[in-house]
């Protein structure tokens, strides 16, 4: 419930909501799709990602902090190991075949705001042409990642 004893329950317009029991346990997952630097730099994490680890776990009892990332070798990676339980590392490279080691796992995940036209077989572009074009733009343009954010539910769904 919410500090002040009201319960933090959706409401539904139903009378009933009052008697819901709250043992339901929601959490919030802050979705962040993270690429390295394109100037050349180190394909890491910014230096300062130790502390943006520790204040989240000031909130690791209702907040989940999923960051997707491409093109980070393992050995640039932070030590899991340390980092608090609500922040998850998630590689998109890692099951992808070699032939493909040059496109963002993120591309493969962003087509999926084309799952209808697909089930319907509209797609004017094939997937194995749309992911690697897709890639590249993600790559070269990393901002065109803002025009997805409405379809972030849909897209990581899988992960929520």
């Amino acid at each position: 419930g919410m500090a002040d004893g009201r319960s933090s329950s959706f409401y539904s317009g139903k009378a009933s909501v009052s008697s819901v029991s709250n043992t339901h346990s929601h959490r919030m997952a802050i979705i962040i799709p993270y690429l390295p630097p394109s100037d050349g730099a180190s394909p890491t994490f910014p230096s300062y990602f130790d502390l943006f680890a520790m204040s989240a776990a000031g909130s690791a009892s209702h907040i989940d902090f999923l960051i997707f990332h491409c093109f980070i070798p393992p050995q640039l990676l932070p030590d899991v190991s340390t980092l608090p339980s609500n922040v998850k590392l998630i590689d998109l490279n890692s099951d992808i075949s070699s032939e493909q080691n040059n496109q963002c796992g993120l591309a493969k995940l962003f087509t999926r705001v084309t799952d209808q036209r697909q089930e319907q077989q509209l797609m004017e572009t094939p997937l194995d042409q749309l992911i690697p074009t897709l890639s590249s733009q993600i790559m070269d343009f990393p901002y065109i990642l803002v025009e997805y954010k409405p379809a972030f539910g849909h897209i990581f769904a899988d992960y929520l």
